[in-house]
């Protein structure tokens, strides 16, 4: 018995349930005035780790998934230098 097209299924059916209530949670806290800014230096700071640790990783392991770690931190890197004058100290 092949498992493969139900658990694509079960993924699918979970990202599109998760995705309804991220965008109700999303108008509701609009509505009420509630949104803050990111804190682009947290941004920056992971972005510092994630990129090394990547690397090393995947290097290490020989696992090309760690690229994608690595990937993420060099975006958190390059959106944290984009928005360095609105940094939170």
């Amino acid at each position: 018995m092949n498992l493969f097209p139900w658990i694509l299924l079960i993924l699918l059916v979970l990202s599109v349930i998760v995705g309804v209530i991220t965008v109700f949670v999303v108008k509701r806290t609009r509505r009420q005035g509630k949104t803050d800014d990111p804190d682009y230096r947290a941004l920056f700071v992971l972005g510092i780790c994630f990129l090394p640790m990547g690397l090393v990783l995947s290097i290490t392991t020989e696992n090309p998934g760690f690229y994608g770690i690595a990937a993420m931190g060099l975006v958190f890197l390059i959106v944290g230098i984009a928005h360095k004058d609105e940094w939170k100290e």
